[in-house]
């Protein structure tokens, strides 16, 4: 399962239709690990940075990807909103659009959504072979109401059930949500994507999150010790002096100023009052073994509290970029380097990327741009792509190699601190 494009349009900063294109060139350095051939010949590139000013938009195709990931999940069908461009008149009564070409298996496959707001206008799934595109499901909005529409060719749904699946694919909700919903029989190919958004299509990591308690939980359900020996492993690489992790729940009686606040509550009775103040507080408590002057003898315990906010972040892309290996899944990463030495960041670059024929793919956003210098050592040229914020407010999205002559740039660092790509802040004096 890899990802080809994502085409956004009319969504925050993205006015016009922008492009971010796995699809690889012909340049055959660090072929290996960037690039995977599919069954088709399309070569596609397992990892992509994009370089941009600050508010230049380069969080919102974090943002788009989010949107897609939060979209096709929500079961409950909450209100979660596709926000339009707004600088202008026109755009923000028009929908917000998005298209993913994809391949699951040896098969290519192209999603479309039109969203305005929380009310989705169409939706549609089409297989897309090398002799033509096929739809195998339509979603369209007809006086507030949903129509589906499946392939009859391909899907062989009675019109009793077809009107089932349709009354709950609320406005909001995607139709690989409301296929959660109902008991359906198999449903070639459209089961095939679903699991595939559901499952490999991670929700992406913004430069706010706290992960801690994403990878201590995923320690916890690491029976084998597989996720703790690659941990170890990986921080033992990037020059930590830890040499174990432990992450045990514990379950601890309320902080007293929450008794005070359920004694106090008028609301409930006696008895409920004595449930909640006799419950527990389930917590994962998690230490880490440290080494002194690199003698193994020499071993001090050390409770989370006392990691720096660099070690915890570390652990945590660790802890992602295993997931991703481990499920050939697709995430984006948005400000890798928070917390991050840049040491630190090509490193876990380098970790993802050292895997030869993973269909695993990662798009990060950045302020390093000596990361640059790594060009034909750790980045490839057609795996560099920039955002630039213009006049009206519009965000566009450019790739290094639309730039005549780049192959010849040897710096591209330099090149891009004097201005040659764009995409920097004008900052006036």
């Amino acid at each position: 399962t890899m990802i080809h494009y994502i085409k956004v349009r009319n969504f925050m900063s993205f006015k016009d239709e922008v492009c971010l294109d796995f699809e690889a060139t012909d340049d055959k350095r660090l072929e290996d690990y960037h690039v995977v051939e599919m069954a088709d010949g399309t070569r596609l590139l397992r990892f992509a940075v994009l370089y941009g000013a600050n508010a230049s938009g380069k969080s919102n195709l974090v943002n788009a990807i989010q949107f897609l990931s939060y979209y096709w999940r929500n079961v409950l069908g909450q209100n979660i909103g596709a926000h339009q461009f707004i600088f202008d008149k026109q755009t923000p009564n028009e929908p917000s659009e998005f298209e993913v070409g994809f391949y699951v298996g040896d098969n290519r496959y192209i999603y479309m959504l039109k969203i305005h707001g929380n009310n989705t206008d169409y939706e549609e799934l089409i297989l897309d072979n090398a002799e033509q595109e096929i739809f195998i499901a339509r979603r369209e909005r007809s006086d507030n109401h949903t129509k589906l529409t499946f392939n009859p060719n391909i899907i062989k749904l009675n019109d009793s059930v077809i009107e089932l699946f349709s009354a709950n694919c609320l406005a909001s909700m995607s139709f690989f949500a409301a296929r959660q919903k109902i008991n359906l029989p198999p449903l070639p190919h459209f089961d095939v994507v679903q699991k595939w958004v559901m499952e490999s299509v991670l929700s992406p990591i913004t430069h706010e999150m706290n992960l801690t308690s994403y990878w201590e939980n995923r320690l916890i359900e690491d029976q084998n010790k597989e996720l703790k020996n690659y941990l170890l492993d990986f921080i033992r690489k990037a020059d930590f002096n830890i040499v174990d992790i432990e992450a045990n729940i514990e379950y601890q009686t309320m902080h007293p100023l929450y008794q005070q606040s359920i004694a106090q509550d008028n609301r409930l009775s006696e008895q409920q009052k004595a449930q909640l103040l006799n419950q527990k507080v389930q917590i994962i408590k998690t230490e880490f073994k440290h080494t002194v002057n690199g003698q193994n003898d020499n071993i001090y315990s050390l409770p989370k509290l006392f990691q720096s906010n660099g070690t915890l972040r570390t652990i945590a892309m660790g802890t992602i970029i295993h997931d991703v290996l481990e499920s050939n899944a697709f995430v984006a990463i948005d400000e890798i380097e928070t917390s991050l030495h840049p040491e630190l960041i090509e490193f876990i670059i380098n970790q993802f990327l050292d895997t030869v024929e993973s269909r695993s793919q990662m798009l990060i956003t950045t302020h390093y741009a000596k990361l640059l210098d790594t060009v034909d050592d750790i980045l490839r040229r057609d795996s560099i792509w920039f955002v630039e914020k213009h006049k009206n407010g519009s965000s566009e999205l450019y790739s290094l190699i639309e730039f005549k002559g780049v192959d010849d740039m040897d710096h591209l660092h330099g090149a891009y601190m004097n201005g040659c790509f764009g995409a920097l802040p004008h900052i006036k004096f």
